[in-house]
């Protein structure tokens, strides 16, 4: 199928189709051939649950994050999205249908750009019920039940909010992976069995039933290599790209839509398929094969078990076919008949119609005919069926058939454990507890090799968010680790900062720093202080630092990692980079302005010399570096940078994107500190308008700019505008993100100076009062923050003529400065 294509011709066999389009002379027909899709008909008997995991995987994934705090998820959610988010109140069944019916939505037509929000579901809740199975929007699913990770896609993640909502990074860090995983990028899907049991047909009825999600559909008939690369030339030369293999996957990759490729019968174990698939990051691509090496290709959770028919199915398949009436005796000579072969759908069928045809023939002397001639009667022409010559079905030319249900169901296990670490979670939980099972039965429960798939368990059951069986299985093992092998054996020290993670991830600090903390001394002693293992537990306890605000040991320990990273492993190493990061974050946190600079530029140089210098992380490195030119005072390097940085966003990303407008809102604020405040304030009114029209009036960065443009009108003394904007954004702050946010106390401070300048005192003292009780309560009454807003308060009292309260306000305020210095 073709973008643009018009003129169908269909010419007998093969199909070919007339192909109109930009690339080419409008005069000139081009005749492409394409593969002939096969029908789907009643071969797919009991293909249902495979169409439903198709029609899954190429949906928008499903992300769930769970926190028992409903208002710290809504929080975190409007803190941090940038995306515009539709929200939908989803905490009963009843709320949720009553949602829906007030804003009643054409689901199927929302962009994947927006973010649907799921807030405060119920774990009962079933999708399918209640938006369409090809939703093309993701969705973000928050609950404070724990339970609701069942509902995450199997290629998206589960997710749980860091137990320290206040810990800024981890929450940014947090949102980043949940950006991560709500961008499912390109998906591949293998269909892998014998031939015969439906695979090209249970493709083609799901492409019927999703036909309008993609932008095109190509079908390429995958038998050999020579007709592969045929019909990819026919593609190339269709449009008008060249006539190389590379050619067309290049094509494809700058084709930035929700196409799909279907390589058919990809069957031939000396075709390298890979060259034929484009490296990119979107694009659908489903492969028809019988051999299970293809199921490598998948990408990860999108490995889908195609089996064949249930017995039931095939006997129902068979007396179809056979044209028979269902009765006891029939029923019972169809059971013999489809044991023997094997259930395949093809074979089934097969069978049914030479029945039928053959007057010789019966269901009760077919198995005996079976035995003596089974090639004849398998290669039998089905003419009932669909015209799906390429599969010639002999179940006894084939060894999977012969092993026993046992094997076959060992060989499936096998096959899904391999592929478990490329993110297949919820497959793998289901394979890694009949492991441990079959471990415990047959070896002991303490055989090392059962602690080793007790250790694999519970680091699945973290990977899906499952913290508390995490936890327990986790200590578990640990302490039969240690009995078992050692308290220095190499798995012993893994089981310890496994355990570890799960307890930062669950918020207990305290109790991963130990831990973390014996890991480190025991890797040093066990496998040296330079082994890549060994720097891992230091960046892992580092972390840890950084969650307890032990910021002098974090930055310690941070420079020791870096150091022997850069020496261990190269300075170009993505954990070098991270290391660096890390680093450069503690010296922000540390107030260490100059050294932040430093690790900044060296950061900025290699990701330039790595990744590019218009890669989007680039620009990240950029952007943080002219922040930290911009607290240092070095106005015109954070000017220059940001200019460049915005050129780059919008060149790159486009003129509307958040990162973008963030970019600009950066810059405005380069602007204000240099003084140039008309500059900055048609950059900031530009910045809100779009804002406004992008993400939404009431997104959190919305805000920010509103905030930014109300500090511009004060500095250019137009009061009135500022204050009139400062009250729009300090309700919505209390709305959105709460009375006790900090971007909320900052708005009230800035509010009350500006009533000040407008000679308001009393609401002003009223104001700044309220500020400062909170400020104590929050961060605390040494606090440079709280500090300030004492000493505002202190100006407002003069004004008043107050003068005792500002007398005593001023004095405490000097006693919390010396004892802070």
């Amino acid at each position: 199928m073709f973008s643009h294509a018009s003129n169908f011709r269909i010419d007998g066999q093969p199909t070919f189709i007339v192909y109109q389009g930009s690339a080419q002379d409008t005069n000139q027909d081009i005749s492409l051939r394409c593969s002939q899709v096969p029908s789907p008909k009643s071969i797919l008997c009991g293909a249902a649950d495979t169409l439903s995991k198709l029609a899954k995987v190429f949906s928008a994934p499903v992300v769930t994050v769970f926190d028992p705090d409903p208002d710290s998820l809504a929080r975190f959610v409007r803190s941090f999205s940038r995306r515009p988010t539709i929200y939908i109140d989803a905490t009963s069944e009843e709320t949720l249908t009553n949602a829906l019916a007030e804003n009643p939505q054409d689901f199927e037509s929302i962009y994947s750009d927006i973010i649907l929000v799921l807030e405060n579901v119920y774990a009962s809740l079933v999708l399918d019920e209640h938006f369409p199975v090809c939703l093309q929007c993701p969705i973000l699913v928050t609950s404070t039940d724990s339970t609701v990770s069942i509902i995450a896609s199997s290629f998206a993640r589960a997710f749980q909010l860091p137990k320290n909502s206040s810990n800024k990074s981890a929450m940014a860090k947090c949102w980043a992976e949940i950006q991560r995983a709500l961008m499912p990028g390109q998906r591949i899907v293998s269909l892998v069995a014998s031939g015969g049991t439906g695979k090209t047909q249970t493709v083609s009825w799901k492409l019927l039933k999703l036909v309008s999600i993609f932008s095109n559909i190509w079908f390429f008939d995958a038998t050999s290599k020579e007709t592969l690369t045929s019909d990819f030339k026919e593609l190339a030369k269709a449009a008008g790209v060249g006539d190389q293999i590379k050619d067309i996957c290049n094509f494809l990759a700058r084709s930035h839509e929700n196409w799909m490729c279907i390589f058919d019968s990809a069957d031939d174990e000396q075709l390298y398929l890979k060259d034929y698939l484009p490296i990119c990051a979107h694009g659908n691509i489903i492969i028809t094969s019988r051999l299970v090496r293809t199921s490598e290709m998948d990408s990860p959770g999108c490995h889908i078990g195609f089996f064949d028919l249930n017995k039931d199915d095939a006997i129902k398949l068979l007396l179809k076919h056979a044209h028979e009436e269902s009765h006891e005796e029939t029923q019972k000579v169809a059971s013999e008949i489809v044991e023997a072969l094997g259930c395949q759908a093809l074979a089934v069928s097969t069978a049914g119609a030479y029945i039928h045809t053959n007057a010789t023939c019966n269901l009760g002397n077919y198995l005996t005919r079976f035995n003596n001639k089974k090639r004849d009667t398998l290669n039998y022409r089905l003419r009932t069926l669909d015209n799906y010559q390429r599969t010639v079905f002999s179940a006894f030319q084939l060894s999977f058939e012969k092993l026993s249900l046992a094997s076959q169901s060992l060989i499936q296990m096998c096959l899904g454990y391999i592929f478990g670490d490329g993110g297949f979670w919820i497959q793998k939980e289901v394979l890694n507890e009949e492991m441990l099972a079959i471990s415990k039965e047959v070896i002991g429960e303490h055989h090392p090799d059962t602690l080793v798939s007790m250790n694999d368990l519970a680091l699945t059951y973290h990977a899906l968010g499952k913290l508390e069986s995490a936890q327990n299985l986790g200590e578990e093992v640990l302490v039969l680790n240690k009995k078992v092998i050692g308290e220095h054996h190499p798995d012993t020290l893994a089981s310890m900062g496994n355990l570890a993670l799960t307890y930062c991830t669950l918020g207990k600090l305290e109790s991963a720093q130990k831990l973390q903390e014996e890991v480190l001394m025991l890797c040093k002693k066990v496998i040296g202080e330079h082994h890549p293992h060994t720097l891992t537990s230091m960046a892992n306890l580092s972390a840890t630092y950084h969650g307890l605000r032990k910021l002098d040991s974090a930055q310690k320990l941070d420079e020791e990692v870096l150091v022997l990273r850069k020496k261990v492993i190269g300075e170009h190493h993505p954990d070098t980079l991270v290391s660096m990061n890390n680093l450069a974050l503690a010296y922000h946190e540390l107030g260490k302005l100059e050294s932040a600079q430093q690790l900044e530029e060296e950061v900025l140089v290699l990701h330039k010399d790595v990744i590019g210098e218009h890669h989007p992380y680039t620009l990240s490195s950029m952007a943080h570096l002219a922040s930290t030119y911009r607290g240092l005072g070095k106005l015109a390097s954070a000017q220059k940078l940001e200019e460049e940085v915005l050129v780059l966003r919008k060149k790159v990303s486009g003129e509307h994107h958040p990162d973008t407008l963030t970019s600009m809102g950066n810059l405005a604020l380069t602007y204000h500190a240099l003084g140039k405040l008309e500059t900055a304030q048609k950059l900031e009114e530009e910045v809100l308008v779009l804002c406004k029209k992008v993400i939404g009036a009431h997104h959190p960065d919305t805000l920010t700019s509103m905030a930014n443009l109300g500090s511009t009108y004060c500095a250019l003394g137009k009061f009135e505008s500022a204050q009139k904007l400062e009250e729009g954004v300090l309700v919505l702050r209390q709305k959105i993100i709460g009375e006790h946010h900090s971007d909320t106390l900052t708005s009230m401070a800035n509010l009350a100076c500006t009533y000040c300048a407008l000679g308001k005192l009393e609401s002003a003292q009223k104001l700044q009062e309220e500020a400062l009780a909170l400020r104590k309560m929050i961060i605390g009454e040494h606090h440079p923050h709280t500090l300030i807003s004492m000493g505002n308060l202190a100006l407002t009292y003069r004004a008043l003529g107050k003068l005792e309260s500002a007398q005593k306000l001023e004095e405490e305020e000097l006693l919390l400065q010396k004892s802070v210095a």
